[in-house]
């Protein structure tokens, strides 16, 4: 009898134990869901023996704001993976995985595939590219320029408006016909890049100072996110008041052609554009913060003074020159766009800071600038 307690106890032990390695990890599907999008890799925590807990690799913010800072992963894949954890997510179950991809003296080139990551400068100066595959379910990468201030372009001579020493070039974007690039100041910036046929998108960063320091965001936003803008849109907005400035603002860049798209709020609401206000350095003088094509003298635009070489338009109203009156235009509930071309001779003195405010909310008085 004891014989055969003893081997009926042994045969409930393997069994149990059976059970324990019938499951292989192997054997779990695992998917990145985002918003509802299928993407390709698992994230997730074991209950030994029994449970396996699988969570999106979804963005994250360790101090529950609206700003995305990491990803949320399991802490073992966050380590492999290169990423530090600032926090947690999921409930405690995951950790906020955050990554900082750089070039190295070997290695100049780096591929940027997490749902967010910070671009920073590397140990070395020179162009580092960074490169975005084209992943499914994924229709844009949104760069937020955190912290971003580049050299200027020049200021007089046969290469004013040109981007010399320092620069950012974009290319690859279905929003852009051509490679786009900025430099000067850049912060609180941001750029929105549609994928399309051409895969992948390209971000090279060529600074000439180490110590710059420059952090950019790099998001990914799924097809089906309430976050993605229209596709031919390079900047959005959304709120019902906004300040928008050209790239490099105040100083002017050549070759700038592209999108900003305002979102539409509730049908009907009136929306007024207006140049910024910002005191001088000397707080004695409210300057108006508009500035595109020809001499500081030229005026707005009428049939014997028309926009030639440089312009903005808002819908269709084009405007250049000096000067910028007050314009009011109707929410149809569809997105307001602004279109910019600067072509590729400048003269030092092509920027625009304008602000939007809705009539019945307070009008804003000053503009964020970034200077």
């Amino acid at each position: 009898m004891g014989y055969f307690l003893r081997s009926f106890s042994l045969l409930i032990c393997s069994i149990l134990l059976g059970s324990a390695v019938a499951f292989p990890k192997s054997q779990h599907k695992n998917v990145r869901l985002v918003n509802g999008n299928a993407l390709s890799y698992r994230a997730e925590r074991y209950l030994f023996p029994f449970a396996v807990i699988n969570f999106p690799p979804e963005p994250c913010s360790p101090t529950n704001t609206n700003q995305m800072e990491g990803v949320c992963l399991s802490r073992k894949r966050c380590s492999a993976s290169g990423g530090e954890s600032v926090g947690a997510c999921q409930q405690g179950i995951g950790t906020c995985c955050k990554f900082n991809r750089q070039c190295l003296a070997n290695k100049r080139t780096v591929l940027v595939t997490e749902a967010v990551e910070n671009l920073v400068q590397s140990s070395m100066a020179g162009s580092c590219e960074f490169l975005f595959p084209k992943q499914p379910g994924l229709c844009q990468i949104r760069l937020d320029f955190d912290n971003v201030m580049l050299q200027p372009p020049q200021s007089s001579g046969p290469n004013a408006g040109n981007c010399q020493s320092e620069s950012i070039t974009v290319s690859g974007a279905a929003n852009l016909n051509n490679p786009l690039k900025v430099c000067g100041r850049l912060n609180k910036q941001h750029m929105i890049l549609s994928y399309g046929a051409s895969d992948p998108i390209s971000v090279i960063i060529h600074s000439e100072v180490v110590s710059n320091n420059f952090v950019i965001r790099a998001t990914q936003i799924p097809c089906n996110s309430v976050n993605k803008a229209p596709d031919d849109c390079l900047q959005y907005f959304t709120s019902s008041t906004a300040a928008v400035k050209s790239f490099g603002f105040p100083q002017q860049l050549n070759n700038q052609k592209y999108t900003i798209c305002v979102k539409p709020t509730s049908g009907g609401s009136t929306f007024t554009w207006d140049r910024c206000n910002e005191v001088d350095a000397e707080n004695t003088e409210l300057r108006k913060r508009f500035l595109v094509s020809g001499s500081i003298d030229s005026v707005t635009p009428s049939p014997s003074t028309p926009c030639m070489t440089d312009w903005i338009t808002i819908d269709s109203e084009k405007r250049c020159g000096k000067e910028f009156p007050a314009l009011t235009t109707t929410d149809s509930g569809s997105h307001t766009r602004i279109r910019v071309h600067f072509d590729e001779n400048e003269i030092g003195n092509d920027f625009f800071n304008i602000t939007k405010s809705e009539s019945w909310a307070d009008p804003l008085k000053t503009c964020e600038t970034g200077l």
